[in-house]
């Protein structure tokens, strides 16, 4: 069995303090890599960055950067791509998502020198054009999610894991049917479509390695409680499955739970403890890598999809609006920011296709890319999330509005 780790690093994060990225990028993001170079040079891994994570890498931690690039280029890790500017691609029309990654790839190819081939779908929302939309941007592989998959595709699991409610933020509230774990679409990659191929994450086993990470056990849910690696372990033997055949993704959240502490302590225990330095999680990640690695080698994704045939017996489907942890894209648009945010976004995409079709000259084509540019960042999702009680950091609430301001701007320009 082989196993893989992708980190998603997101600097847009809701409640990270722009004067804390660079904290987040030396204490996180290369404490991680850190500790794959000098501990486990052997073991490959995924780093995931949107665009603007990978511009704001550029900007504050050059150095860091570098350091990721020899990383990519000599095999250590792997590079994922995905949206400009983390936004939930099922709530957007198609040319929104597609200007978003492409915006991505044109950042990757300045800052790191090529465009990538994996890709990260935020929150894996899902619509029937999700992979046309990548394949189009350039990728040829997509991390899908199991949950979604099982409940769209299996009636018994359906019955027990669906959740009406489309606007509940998770469904942690739910039980887990027993799926066997040797299930093939678990542990081998899957004809998404004709052009892109895909690789199932799941809740099932990245969820208790995340609270791991933070050495919480999220039965207890009391932040004094003791969590060891145990509980960890036990779900990857479990989802390794008895035939110990393919692969398993065992982590594949966000970066930030490595060297900081993320959102999980406000999010999970209503704490106001957001990226605090968190070397204690580096260590848990040591702990684990070296048990993981006596059980099977550790690769990326691009590694494991090359070596595993596709299976092609299986139809991937899932339903409209499907997101990850058992939920819908709906619950992040029904957020109150989310529903002052959306219309003017929606408003200035209309006036933008229709611009499409009279603009002419190289400098209003050039603004009529910055507009587009500046829509695609309005529509970044830590700027409607997370829901009440809570509420985005005011930071990532303004960054959304200036950008529709400014798309606003260019449009009347346009138009007069």
């Amino acid at each position: 069995m082989d196993y893989l780790f992708i980190f998603h690093a997101n600097l847009h994060y809701s409640g990270l303090p722009q004067d804390k990225m660079e904290f987040v990028i030396r204490k996180g993001y290369d404490a991680l890599l850190d500790l794959f170079i000098q501990k486990y040079p052997d073991c490959h891994f995924c780093f995931e960055a949107s665009g603007f994570t990978i511009q704001k890498m550029a900007e504050l931690a050059p150095d860091v950067l570098d350091r990721y690039k020899q990383a990519f280029a000599d095999g250590t890790c792997e590079f994922m791509g995905s949206p400009f500017a983390h936004s939930m691609l099922a709530n957007f029309p198609f040319e929104d998502g597609l200007k978003s990654l492409l915006f991505s790839m044109e950042t990757y190819q300045k800052h790191l020198g090529f465009t990538p081939v994996s890709a990260w779908n935020p929150e894996c929302s899902w619509t029937s054009r999700i992979p046309e939309m990548f394949s189009k941007a350039g990728f040829k592989n997509l991390i899908t999610d199991w949950e979604s998959f099982l409940i769209s595709t299996r009636p018994e699991v359906r019955a027990v894991e669906y959740d009406p409610d489309r606007t509940r933020k998770d469904g942690h509230h739910m039980p887990f049917y027993p799926v066997d774990p040797d299930d093939p679409t678990l542990h081998f990659p899957l004809k998404v479509s004709s052009k892109i191929t895909g690789l199932m994450r799941s809740g099932r086993v990245c969820n208790d390695v995340l609270w791991y990470l933070m050495g919480q056990d999220q039965e207890a849910r009391n932040v004094n409680s003791a969590f060891s690696m145990d509980k960890a372990l036990r779900a990857i033997e479990h989802w390794t499955g008895k035939k110990k055949d393919g692969c398993l993704l065992l982590y594949a959240d966000d970066a930030e739970y490595v060297g900081t502490t993320g959102y999980f302590f406000l999010k999970y225990y209503n704490q106001w403890r957001l990226f605090e330095h968190s070397p204690e999680s580096v260590e848990r990640l040591d702990n684990l890598l070296n048990t993981v690695g006596n059980l099977g080698k550790i690769i990326t994704v691009t590694e494991a999809i090359n070596k595993y045939p596709a299976l092609d017996n299986i139809e991937v489907r899932y339903e409209d609006g499907m997101a990850w942890h058992r939920t819908f894209s709906d619950a992040w648009k029904a957020t109150p920011w989310a529903k002052e945010l959306d219309p003017h976004c929606m408003e200035i995409h209309r006036k933008l296709i229709s611009l499409e079709k009279t603009v002419n000259s190289p400098t209003e084509r050039e603004l009529l890319k910055t507009a587009w540019f500046h829509l695609i960042c309005a529509e970044n999702s830590d700027g409607r999330w997370p829901p009440p009680p809570h509420k985005p950091g005011q930071w990532n609430i303004d960054y959304c509005w200036d950008n529709v301001h400014k798309a606003e701007d260019i449009v009347k320009k346009l138009t007069k």
